[in-house]
């Protein structure tokens, strides 16, 4: 049956792990907001603590198609899919702006959390182990 514990510093779970502690994190900030008042704020939270995982994952697989290209072709490859990511990007920054500028703040907040979130991970990942 194999070893029942898991590995949570096997780059799938980091992964996973990075996604599930920034959903937490902004659908709690989200909360807060609703609660004290700032609903587009909220809602910009909200909708960044789900759309930052999205983010990291495209950046996963576009390392992945990237190397798996090869150093011929894996450039093309990456401008390609660099400009769809900056697009994506752009076209959720601008979807809420449209609702109001405190929904994109909520946006940028959660994204930035996540960020530190991903740093947070991989810098405790980073360390050596105690013995």
């Amino acid at each position: 049956m194999g070893n029942p514990r898991i590995n949570f510093f096997t780059p799938g779970v980091l992964v996973l792990r990075v996604c599930l502690l920034g959903l937490a994190g902004g659908l709690a900030l989200s909360a807060i907001a609703y609660a004290t008042g700032h609903p587009h704020l909220g809602k910009g939270l909200l909708l960044g603590s789900f759309l930052s995982p999205l983010q990291l994952l495209t950046l996963q697989s576009l390392t992945n198609k990237v190397v798996k290209a090869g150093p011929a072709k894996g450039l093309g490859v990456f401008r390609f899919y660099n400009l769809f990511r900056w697009a994506y990007f752009v076209l959720v920054c601008w979807i809420l702006l449209q609702v109001s500028v405190s929904c994109l703040l909520g946006g940028l907040l959660s994204y930035t959390w996540f960020l530190l979130v991903l740093g947070w991970v991989g810098f405790r990942t980073a360390l050596p182990k105690k013995k």
